[in-house]
């Protein structure tokens, strides 16, 4: 038996009617939406984030990230501006405009997560370039006695059929029973550039542009819709238009989601290998006028995502670490100090503490050793007496006694061992002179604007330690200098014509 929803449509509605809190402010969409003030150009400021999962390397996709004007008021108005969908890896970008109060919102899959703290996020600016969001995105807290799988497709326009395949959780626990399945769909609808146009004086009193998304998969079916309104059925909230006039709108985007718990645990859930969903896109469009003639011109990009979440009698998993956390330490702060917390083990072995630089070479620096089994709160703690200088990136390789293991989230230090660097002159013009006066040498200069976009960078040496600057505008620069044993030093430096 197939179940459908109307959940997601009921969202999009609400939004779109401010019928909906966010913390202390409301979100409130007016209409008619004209372009001004948030789509009269395209959106330069892009925010990037990711959706990750406390104590687990995993990263969630399929979540998706609203991104709403802040108005001020008592309480504060929140107008939904931009979506967007993490990806396979968590990874999100949201667009904006430079100089602009916005907050963050996220709708994810509330049956294996949940988010103590930054949904929604904290106020925040972005400038014009790259941006990260606050907190980095957010940080989800995995419910005890589930797991959760997800995937999502690839953005592409409409209409298009592909299907979603997600992995089926893989319980380590032998002893924990499956309770139940839930569904998380997720939708979202982009379009670059939109433009409406009346041959004839018209009063445009409906306007709902985006995309509707089919899941198809056993024992379930939703019917997922992601619109933007721009107009009303009453005269107030009707968009007037004079003939040959055409309004255009830049980076215009919508989402819709959705939470279904089955009714029972259909046997194509279950064992190992993946669970298939059709996902079938259609561009969506509807124009009511009163007198007059209109036209529209965009395109629709759209994507989908599903997550499946396993809910067991018990915990599925060997080791259910809670929280996880990497500080300076020691007699002259030159330590680290590395804590977690579990709150559930089963056949738990031991943890292998692994230290990097990069990210990418790992290597393991201690071993602590777990309870085994345990039902309780166990702390545990691991001390780094000697990390690298700068950054050092810390995770734990949970291992079981059949030496199955996964690894934790990675948490980092940086100790910031400055290199005695001179730089003149001071002012500069055209050539600067970049000089060492300890033992280690520069090996590569970095220039960024002060907004902390790199513009240019050299490899040096001690033959070749000069920087021309006549390259760039007058005005204040930000100078990173990055010495051979991995310490750096920054500098303001002032370039003037």
């Amino acid at each position: 038996m197939k179940t459908t929803s109307t959940k997601s449509i009921v969202l999009n509605l609400a939004l779109s009617l401010g019928l909906l809190t966010a913390g202390t402010g409301a979100y409130a969409q007016s209409l008619p939406v004209l372009p001004s003030p948030n789509h009269e150009t395209d959106h330069t400021a892009l925010i990037n984030g990711v959706v990750t999962v406390n104590g687990s390397a995993q990263q969630i996709a399929g979540v998706v990230a609203r991104l709403s004007r802040v108005i001020p008021g008592s309480p504060e108005t929140l107008v939904p501006v931009s979506y967007a969908m993490s990806d396979a890896n968590g990874a999100f970008t949201l667009t904006g405009q430079p100089g602009v109060t916005y907050r963050i919102s996220y709708e994810f899959p509330t049956a294996g997560f949940t988010a103590p703290q930054g949904n929604p996020s904290e106020n925040f600016i972005p400038a014009d370039g790259a941006n990260t969001a606050p907190n980095g995105g957010i940080e989800l807290f995995r419910n005890l006695n589930t797991i959760t799988n997800c995937n999502v497709t690839a953005r592409q326009a409409t209409d298009w059929t592909t299907t979603i395949q997600v992995a089926k959780a893989v319980q380590i626990n032998p002893s924990a029973i499956l309770n139940s399945v839930t569904v998380f769909g997720s939708t979202l609808a982009a379009h670059p550039m939109i433009e409406v146009t009346a041959t004839t004086a018209s009063n445009v009193r409906a306007l709902r542009i985006g995309a509707a998304i089919d899941l198809d998969g056993p024992s379930y079916f939703q019917a997922l819709e992601a619109v933007k309104n721009f107009a009303g059925a009453s005269p107030s909230q009707n968009i007037v238009l004079n003939a040959d006039q055409t309004l255009t709108y830049y980076d215009i985007s919508s989402a819709g989601t959705s939470n279904e718990p089955l009714s029972s645990v259909p046997v194509e859930y279950t064992g190992t290998g993946t669970v298939p969903f059709l996902a079938k896109a259609y561009g969506s469009k509807t124009i009511t006028t009163t007198g007059g003639n209109t036209s529209s011109m965009e395109q629709t990009f759209a994507s989908a995502g599903v997550c499946l979440t396993y809910t067991y009698n018990s915990d599925p998993l060997p080791v259910t670490l809670t929280s996880f956390s990497a500080t300076k330490s020691g007699e002259n702060v030159n330590g680290t100090k590395l804590e977690w917390k579990t709150s559930a083990e089963s056949q738990s072995d031991r943890f292998e503490i692994q230290r990097s630089n990069d990210g990418k070479a790992w290597e393991q620096i201690g071993t602590v050793l777990a309870k085994g089994e345990s039902s309780i709160i166990t702390h545990y703690e691991f001390a780094d007496e000697n990390p690298f200088a700068g950054e050092n990136l810390y995770r734990l390789k949970m291992v079981d006694a059949d030496g199955t293991f996964s690894l934790s989230s990675v948490r980092n230090v940086r100790f910031e061992m400055t290199s005695q660097v001179v730089l003149h002159p001071n002012p500069v013009s055209d050539m600067l002179t970049v000089k060492s006066t300890a033992s280690d040498q520069v090996a590569e200069v970095i220039i960024y604007n002060l907004t902390g976009i790199p513009l240019f960078s050299k490899r040096v040496n001690n033959g070749d330690n000069k920087i021309d600057m006549s390259r760039l505008s007058p005005g204040l620069y930000m100078v990173k200098t990055v010495s051979d044993n991995g310490s750096y030093n920054t500098q303001k430096v002032i370039v003037t014509k």
